[in-house]
């Protein structure tokens, strides 16, 4: 008779026996993603939805492929639950938890690409410093996306960004978390200033990356919420 021992990672146990080859399972549109991708066993027994949205540039991602199977699978599933509203009215968000070096910021440049051939060609980008809005440009430039112009708004005077002065009528507006909770000293903020150039019609992609230095809105007892937090949950 041979016993078998369930052995911890941690006491040799073999990668593979707790993490499994991800593939998407319900879309064929895109290459392979150029780095192995794992997920969990127990993640791999849970089936995703159906698909159902059609990218509008999906001839174009079959054609030039610059996103693999597995960032069109999320273009797909974001693209879909955007279409929804949650029970108060709102629009549904989307959460990709996608690890290190899987191309979330491709990704991202995907969605935003997506939405401007959808006609909304106003998105905000927020992260947690402005010198990656020089990677939000190369992304969307591999994306085949040139068009869309990137503006980092701690270069934008405190003003309306779409008066003849400034000309910020369309394109990505790239922020810092700090910047949302920034005022100049005759007490105009970042935040007002962003609310104003989406307007009320809004319905564009407004992108938390690192969302997590968002935390503690819901502090704990004796706690105030960050303004931070605050300033991410208002301008949703």
């Amino acid at each position: 008779m041979v016993k078998e021992v369930e052995q911890d990672e941690a006491d040799g146990g073999m990668p593979g026996e707790t993490f499994t080859d991800y593939r998407p399972s319900k879309l064929s549109i895109g290459p392979p993603h150029p780095d192995p991708i794992v997920e969990t066993s127990s993640l791999s027994a849970v089936q995703p939805p159906e698909p159902t949205y059609v990218p509008k540039i999906k001839d174009e991602l079959e054609y030039f492929k610059t996103l693999s199977c597995l960032q069109i699978e999320t273009v797909v599933y974001a693209s879909q639950r955007h279409l929804q509203h949650i029970p108060d009215g709102t629009r549904a968000g989307f959460f990709i938890g996608d690890g290190a070096g899987v191309g979330k910021g491709r990704t991202v440049a995907g969605l935003i690409w997506e939405n401007w051939n959808n006609g909304r060609k106003k998105a905000l980008w927020i992260s947690i410093g402005s010198d990656l809005k020089f990677d939000a440009r190369r992304d969307l430039d591999d994306m085949g996306a040139s068009c869309i112009d990137v503006h980092a708004l701690n270069k934008l005077p405190y003003t309306k960004l779409d008066s003849e002065t400034v000309g910020v009528r369309d394109g990505v507006i790239f922020s810092t978390y700090s910047s949302l909770i920034a005022s100049s000293s005759k007490g105009r903020s970042r935040m007002q200033q962003l609310v104003q150039w989406c307007g009320p019609g809004f319905d564009g992609l407004i992108i938390f990356d690192e969302c997590h230095k968002a935390k503690n809105l819901v502090p704990e007892k004796n706690m105030k919420p960050t303004k931070t937090g605050k300033a991410v949950l208002d301008i949703q």
